[in-house]
């Protein structure tokens, strides 16, 4: 994670005069130049949208200087291949490192999710713009949880915070990295960021508040040494989150055999014993 100042009204600043900003790949490293050179508000077609929304946020000094350092964390931490940073930080993390707390996070990633920045990687029925669009049904209690908010940079990020040069670049570098991770044996985005937010709800989200009781699909297979018992539980669990709608064959059994790993299980079925002569 690329830290930052904690006196967010100097890390800007801090990061022009230092003259050294951290090593990201292309179309990032675009935007992150574009952004430090002339700040995150230079594109009009910002203010457009934001004011489409009935906001004047940017025209307050510490508000517009928030914004920056956010759009910056949010370039320093994407990955390419997701296009999404919540893997690495939840809201209060992202807080701490920026020096707001953790309701104003959210409340400019809303904001920015109704501008059309952000969306929400799974928003089911929902609409894009929904900014609680990515809260998802559990079945196996029936309660909604927001799995720590997997959000994924649009196409117009880029071309909002960096302007038209740089935010093509960005969209270029998406594509690249999309085709390099088909080819690689990835899956489409979906299914990456099916992985990501598993990996996000076993981790980060589970020791947060402690979501998944006693009779969750994870304690369940806990209970058993059975691998295939294991997997019709974690296939289960998936059918149940709507997988089995929206993943090829190929991407289902992947995020199926990554989930089994990391409950403890091998990814691939041992073979069967040979029968006795």
């Amino acid at each position: 994670m690329v830290a930052f100042h904690h006196r967010p009204e100097y890390a800007l600043e801090r990061w022009k005069k230092s003259g050294k900003p951290p090593k990201l790949p292309a179309g990032l490293a675009d935007v992150f130049r574009a952004v430090l050179k002339h700040g995150a508000r230079a594109n009009g077609g910002l203010y457009y949208q934001l004011q489409r929304q009935g906001s004047t946020v940017l025209y307050r000094k510490d508000a517009a200087q928030t914004f920056d350092h956010l759009v910056l964390y949010m370039i320093c931490n994407t990955c390419l291949s997701t296009r999404s940073f919540s893997l690495r930080g939840t809201q209060s993390q992202i807080g701490e490192v920026i020096g707001k707390s953790q309701s104003t996070v959210s409340r400019w990633f809303s904001l920015l999710i109704k501008c059309g920045l952000l969306r929400h990687a799974f928003i089911g029925d929902n609409l894009a713009t929904d900014p609680r669009g990515g809260l998802v049904h559990d079945k196996s209690d029936g309660q909604k949880r927001n799995l720590n908010n997997v959000y994924v940079l649009t196409d117009d990020f880029g071309t909002l915070v960096g302007g038209e040069t740089a935010g093509k670049k960005l969209c270029q570098e998406f594509e690249a990295e999309d085709k390099l991770a088909i080819q690689e044996g990835a899956g489409s985005l979906p299914a990456r960021l099916a992985i990501l937010r598993n990996t996000l709800w076993e981790g980060t989200i589970e020791r947060r508040n402690q979501a998944i009781g006693a009779s969750s699909t994870r304690q369940k297979v806990q209970q058993t040494n059975d691998r295939s018992r294991a997997l019709s539980l974690v296939v289960k669990k998936m059918n149940d989150e709507g997988l089995d709608s929206t993943l090829s064959q190929q991407e289902f059994e992947l995020t199926a055999n990554t989930r089994l790993k990391h409950l403890g299980f091998s990814p691939t079925a041992s073979p069967p014993e040979p029968l006795a002569a």
